[in-house]
């Protein structure tokens, strides 16, 4: 069974869960939306794994066996980067064969593994995506289109505000540059501010002007350059002008996961333009700035990145940890890299 992850999304709501699924794709919101409405769903129940640290052993044997603690309520795996598990057993015929059989087998515990790019129709009948369409599910996160972005943000403030006016709808997708991450922050923003009335021009210019300064930029450069003192004042200017941490923690996450795709699609053999090209990234402004942190960075430096954001991420919204704390403990981080 194949379905598109905004389908699976409201099958999710329904708690209908299929396993096992395989998701595809390179809209990392959606692939977010999925994780979080998991978690919403089943709570300490889910565990997520890292394709490039898991081992087949270790991966089914929590699959199979999971905790003392979970027993008696229905568990899930979501493993990220499948691409990278499969990379380390694609050499061994016996082994692919090995976990389709061990795929085939998953019943109850919930288990989801999202490979990072769209796969083709002849590879999803190879083995072992195979016995994802065969036992469970396989959902598309392919990348949003413009128009439909701006069909999701209209419809959300429909629902929970008065609308949007036209003009203001494009300006609020143009200052995000349509990145779903932002934008779902900045929905919520104005959502609050406009107290259910209609979202104006006015509106988003005043709310959502932050995003549009060189400020947030700047912030994002240092970071990824390892200009730890720039950052630090970058990060302590944003916050006086009233950008909020979480937000500040959502951009960066947009920018790591990107420069991660370009680095892993590099390792390949996949030519820089393409590269760029197939994360979205083409031409202007924005080109050369990737241009430069791929020089600065390593994708073992970015993985760890990504790795410490959703460690972050979790910790602000479980634990309730500072994120301003968390924002300034980055820069130590790639000081120590």
């Amino acid at each position: 069974m194949e379905q598109k992850a905004l389908t699976f999304l409201k099958n999710l709501e329904k708690d209908r869960i299929p396993s096992p699924v395989l998701i595809h794709g390179q809209e990392e919101y959606l692939v977010r939306a999925i994780l979080d409405k998991l978690r919403e769903k089943m709570g300490w129940s889910v565990k997520v794994l890292w394709g490039e640290d898991a081992d087949s052993e270790a991966l089914f044997s929590e699959i199979f066996e999971g905790d003392m603690f979970s027993a008696t309520a229905r568990r899930a795996v979501f493993l990220m980067n499948f691409d990278s598990f499969l990379k380390k057993i694609s050499r061994s015929k016996k082994k692919v064969e090995e976990i389709s059989n061990r795929l085939m087998q998953i019943k109850d515990p919930v288990f989801i593994a999202h490979y990072p790019s769209r796969l083709k129709p002849q590879d999803l009948k190879k083995k072992p995506f195979s016995a994802f369409a065969q036992r469970g599910a396989v959902v598309t996160a392919d990348r949003v289109p413009a128009g439909k972005v701006k069909e999701i943000v209209k419809r959300k403030f429909e629902r929970e505000a008065g609308g949007i006016d036209d003009d203001a709808l494009e300006l609020l997708v143009s200052l995000t540059g349509g990145d779903l991450m932002i934008l779902k922050q900045e929905t919520e923003k104005l959502i609050t501010y406009s107290g259910g009335e209609r979202i104006t021009l006015e509106m988003v210019s005043k709310v959502s002007t932050p995003w549009s300064r060189s400020g947030v930029f700047d912030l994002v450069d240092n970071l990824f350059l390892g200009r730890t003192e720039d950052y630090l004042v970058s990060l302590r200017n944003l916050l006086r002008e009233g950008v909020q941490p979480i937000q500040l923690m959502a951009l960066i996450s947009g920018y790591a996961v990107k420069l991660y795709l370009i680095l892993y699609l590099l390792r390949r053999g996949i030519t820089e333009e393409e590269a760029l090209k197939r994360a979205g990234i083409q031409g202007g402004f924005q080109e050369y700035k990737f241009k430069g942190y791929i020089k600065s960075l390593t994708f073992e430096e970015v993985r760890d990145l990504l790795y410490r954001l959703y460690e972050a991420d979790r910790n602000v919204k479980t634990f309730f940890v500072d994120p301003v704390r968390v924002l300034e403990d980055l820069a130590v981080s790639r000081v120590r890299s």
